[in-house]
């Protein structure tokens, strides 16, 4: 058997390191946008705004994707598909499931909340104030090279990014990886914002 190089070890133990801090930062993300969302489905839903509802579940089964929550992924995926299609009857049930999935994985995840860097990331996200031009440039110029490098660090702006207006598109293209996007997207939002005299 050949031998294993000093330097193939090393390179493999660093990219074990970023696949572990990558999943971590891919559940903190989750939990920080998922706790409710089955309950946002459940309101857009009966306010009659299937769109929201139907790009909500969308957006659940892409997070679930991403951390390996196949039950999660398979139970947003046909909540998708039933509205999409308006099959009320089977609302109910699918609901419920992904209800049940989503607590799931909210309680496995739950130990990752009473660490401090994790509460402080959590802290106030639901209440990120709108940002001035002045900050959304700033923002715009962090997030430029990151997406450039394809540095997953991007994530962690994902609550900034949507508290500028027209960014959804934008925070989307950052969810999925879809970094090269993402840099097209960015630069014609800077290019509107460098021109926005408000």
């Amino acid at each position: 058997m050949k031998p294993v190089s000093s330097e193939t070890l090393i390179n493999a133990i660093d990219e074990h390191e970023e696949n572990i801090e990558l999943q971590k930062k891919l559940k903190i993300n989750f939990i920080n946008e998922n706790q409710t969302i089955d309950m946002q489905i459940m309101d857009a839903a009966a306010a009659g705004n299937t769109e929201l509802a139907h790009r909500l579940a969308h957006s659940l089964k892409g997070n679930a994707g991403l951390i390996g929550k196949t039950a999660l992924r398979s139970a947003a995926a046909e909540v998708e598909v039933l509205l999409k299609d308006g099959l009320a009857s089977v609302w109910e049930n699918r609901m419920n499931i992904l209800k049940v999935e989503l607590r799931s994985v909210l309680e496995e995840y739950k130990p990752l909340l009473d660490k401090p860097d994790v509460q402080e990331s959590l802290k106030g996200s639901n209440l990120t104030p709108v940002p001035s031009k002045e900050q959304t440039l700033a923002l715009f110029a962090k997030l430029e090279p990151m997406l450039e490098s394809d540095n997953t660090d991007c994530l962690d702006l994902l609550n900034e990014i949507r508290a500028v207006g027209g960014a959804d598109e934008l925070a989307r293209q950052i969810e999925e990886f879809d970094f090269k996007s993402a840099a097209g997207t960015l630069a014609a939002l800077k290019k509107k914002w460098e021109n926005n005299d408000e």
